[in-house]
């Protein structure tokens, strides 16, 4: 993962893992010809998971610990499959709680969520929610009404009973309690 520091109109890249010294290293050539106090931000963050910027925004690059909980959460990131960052990303944008430490709890529990990777409008979860209806139960209509039914506003409201949101990747939701006994 590259994190983009900007100072001024100066920017300049860190890429994770990193220690305190390199950090320092990196801010001293981001603030050269300013005072070294000159306030920085992250302004950008280049990795498998596009909608992180928010979480680590505000992480202290001359603390110590944040730079610890950085390289953490780089380092799970990392070990997660390809399938796996995409329901963190998904769950990321579900939850929008917006800190480093929400960050790295979120990536510890994703069990707790699922997606479903063929469903990415509320059309196709209608469409879904219908169709399976003989094996669920919950949705059950009269073959003749079906041409009639508006999938898209069935599937929005049981997003909206879900909790789920659609990511470019899949309706990403919490688990049920049912769900987790389940696995």
């Amino acid at each position: 993962m590259i994190l983009y520091l900007k100072c001024r109109s100066h920017s300049i890249g860190l890429d994770l893992p990193t220690t305190s010294a390199e950090a320092a290293n990196r801010l001293s050539a981001l603030r050269e010809g300013l005072p070294q106090d000159e306030p920085f931000q992250i302004c950008d963050v280049s990795g498998p998971i596009a909608n992180l910027c928010p979480y680590i925004q505000h992480a202290d690059l001359e603390r110590e610990a944040d730079i610890q909980k950085l390289n953490a959460l780089d380092a799970r990131i990392r070990d997660m499959t390809q399938e796996v960052q995409h329901l963190f990303s998904g769950v990321l944008e579900l939850e929008r709680t917006g800190s480093l430490n929400d960050a790295i709890y979120t990536a510890g529990c994703l069990e707790q969520y699922m997606v479903f990777p063929k469903i990415k409008t509320d059309e196709e979860l209608g469409r879904l929610l219908v169709d399976t209806s003989p094996i669920t139960g919950k949705f059950s209509f009269p073959k003749e009404a079906k041409p009639y039914l508006d999938y898209g506003k069935i599937g929005a409201e049981q997003r909206k009973v879900l909790g789920g949101v659609f990511t470019p990747h899949g309706l990403v939701k919490r688990r049920g309690e049912e769900e987790q006994r389940n696995e």
